[in-house]
């Protein structure tokens, strides 16, 4: 780079460097944009272009356009943001990254851009500008051309889903330029375009697998954790940009906020270190030690995981984990090591890095094996408790659900319901109940080991007066203790008295919202091991409607939840319908169902699950007044 005249203003500096990166980087930013309008703008075009346009096949009536195209274009759009545009974007930028900083990483480059009249932060800033004009400038034109391509095809909602599209580019953006900074910052710390890149491309592997395997680890060890709740997306990617860059349409606002503080920190950190930074770190490993320890802490730990992991899958051994960890770790450290040194003269004196390693994870894993500062016995006081749902996967309803959705007109969810216990008898069962499963797993073993458990058997989800919540899920796992077929029938009748609470049954039970006029027909179809079933569809008087109603009603309060039932014996089966042919109906004004839809005017459907009737439950209010009614399936 050549200034015209020398010049003690910044801003010239900063300038005339943005304008000379950017110069010498229009070819990529072509390249770029043209990758880019054929992964886009093409694509959409042609989905548009060769949309199936369903119509009436009777009158041959086209129907809704704008909709249909309305529908291409944001499947089509999602697609490209979501994958095609990332990849790009993500492999541009580290293109553009390694094109406008590679100097740093030649002693003769380094020394001629040093001793020209430009100050260093002036020199990087302007490079840094220079990229991200390089990755934003082919980015909004493409989106441009697709909002052009929407507005000529007259999709639906056009404003809205071009507003949205231009949200997510705002989103990549942001991601776009921690991603950029975070190779800048990569630049600086080391010495050689290699360790550069391999750095950029092993911490953002690197570390979404060790928060993974960290979070996984805990949900192993500590009992009522779970990763599907705690497992965060911006924990997951917090300094892994380039991930993120595939997750940038989260709606999560600490997502972005997270990127922002990011984007400035890596700003701020190169700036501060490029100025210190030796011109005759060029061609050397790493200019700053820091990193390199990190980064290589960082590997180290991913090895130790994935083969401790691999080594606890084969029989869930603690011991095996153990040693897979020690094992995977230490080759991981060598590896590293030896890349980054260019061989083994620098080992020794890198394993005080190994054993810092090993001393953070002793005290990891010794914090969650005993419980996590507490975290397994804190139980929410009853006073401070406004609701509790309760979750027993043990059991199996072929006797209707307890829980039941609502959707829309659209299929859109408008509200889901399960069983919600607020009687503070009910929620005492519901606290002892807690209590007894942390005994009885503490019981099993303290400090506690590691168990791949069978899927989630308890959950528990506290509602507090306070407007938080409060959750605790537990996975199947048998109690090895010399008393464990007596803790586990204990559970057994503490979760009975809790599911076959009326309270329980009729919170979240289709059966106690709906109204007998929201009841149209019902379906009876018969089983048989000898031939094909038999099935009978009946519409219903009014009167009918009730007296079914009521009937399931009280044998769904007087049935009991956990009793295993054969159902193997089941002779038939009740099908209720609601509504129209579409099963879409009005909810009466006033009604449990209304209020759960709130402000929503249209015609609702709910999740009905089909009522199975066995052998052995001929006493039922229901089967008696089918027999009574005459309501059987036609022989088959």
């Amino acid at each position: 780079m050549i200034l015209k005249t020398s010049s003690t203003s910044w801003k010239r500096e900063l300038r005339e460097t943005y304008l000379w990166s950017l110069k010498r980087n229009r070819g990529m930013m072509a390249l770029f944009a043209a990758l880019l309008f054929l992964a886009f703008p093409v694509l959409l075009l042609f989905g548009l272009a060769n949309a199936n346009i369903r119509m009436d096949p009777m009158t041959l009536e086209v129907y809704g356009v704008s909709a249909q195209y309305a529908s291409v274009f944001g499947d089509m759009t999602g697609f490209a943001m979501t994958l095609s545009v990332p990849t790009l974007c993500a492999l541009f930028t580290l293109l553009f990254a390694v094109q406008l900083f590679r100097y740093m990483h030649m002693k003769r480059s380094v020394d001629l851009f040093h001793s020209l009249p430009v100050r260093r932060s002036a020199m990087l800033l302007g490079r840094i500008l220079a990229g991200l004009t390089a990755l934003y400038i082919p980015l909004a034109l493409n989106v441009g051309i697709a909002s052009l391509i929407a507005l000529c095809f007259n999709i639906e909602n056009k404003g809205g889903q071009i507003g949205d599209l231009f949200v997510q580019m705002l989103g990549l953006m942001l991601v776009l330029a921690a991603a950029f900074l975070f190779c800048v910052l990569m630049a600086v710390c080391t010495g050689t375009t290699l360790d550069m890149v391999l750095s950029v491309i092993g911490v953002n592997i690197a570390y979404p697998i060790l928060v993974y395997s960290s979070v996984y680890l805990v949900s192993c060890l500590l009992p009522g954790f779970n990763m599907t709740v705690n497992l965060d997306n911006t924990l997951l990617v917090a300094l892994a940009p380039f991930v993120g860059i595939f997750l940038h349409a989260s709606d999560a606002p600490t997502f972005f906020v997270w990127w922002a503080i990011l984007a400035v920190f890596l700003l701020l950190s190169s700036v501060y270190l490029y100025r210190r930074r030796k011109s005759e770190s060029a061609e050397n490993t790493f200019a700053f030690q820091i990193p390199k320890g990190l980064i290589r802490f960082l590997i180290t730990a991913v090895g130790g995981f994935g083969l401790g992991f691999i080594l606890f899958w084969y029989n869930s051994s603690t011991a095996n984990f153990l040693i897979g960890l020690l094992l995977g770790s230490l080759a991981a450290h060598v590896v590293v090591e030896a890349i980054y040194s260019r061989g083994f003269s620098r080992m020794k004196r890198s394993f005080a890095g190994y054993a810092v390693f090993l001393g953070a994870f002793i005290v990891f894993y010794g914090v969650v094996a005993t419980g996590a500062f507490g975290y397994v016995d804190r139980i929410p006081a009853i006073e401070d408790i406004e609701s509790v749902s309760f979750e027993d996967n043990t059991y199996y309803q072929e006797f209707g659900s307890d829980h039941f959705d609502i959707q829309g007109e659209q299929y859109e969810n408008l509200a889901s319901v399960k069983p919600e216990i607020c009687q503070a008898e009910n929620v005492e069962k519901v606290l002892e109940f807690h209590r007894s499963v942390v005994e009885f797993q503490k019981q099993a073993g303290f400090p506690f080991r590691m168990s791949q458990g069978g899927g989630i058997q308890y959950q528990i989800v506290y509602h507090l007066k306070d407007g938080s919540t409060f959750q605790r899920e537990y996975q199947w796992s048998p109690f090895d203790t010399p008393n464990a077929e007596e803790n586990s029938q204990r559970l057994q009748q503490l979760s009975s008295d809790i599911v076959n609470s009326e309270e329980y049954k009729t919170s979240g039970n289709l059966l106690f919202y709906l109204e007998p006029g929201d009841i149209s027909q019902i379906e009876i179809e018969n089983y048989d091991e000898q031939s094909d079933m038999a099935a009978k569809t009946y519409r219903l008087n009014d009167a009918q409607k009730q007296a079914l109603l009521e009937a399931l009603r009280q044998d769904t309060l007087d049935l009991d939840i956990t009793n295993r039932e054969d159902f193997s014996g089941r002779v038939a089966c009740l099908y209720l319908r609601c509504g129209d042919e579409n099963g879409l109906f009005q909810p009466a004004e006033g009604s449990k169902l209304k209020n759960l839809v709130g402000d929503y005017t249209g015609k609702i459907q709910v999740s009905i699950s089909p009522y199975t009737l066995t052998e052995n439950q001929k006493d039922l209010a229901v089967v008696q007044l089918l027999e009574e009614q005459g309501w059987t399936a036609e022989e088959s």
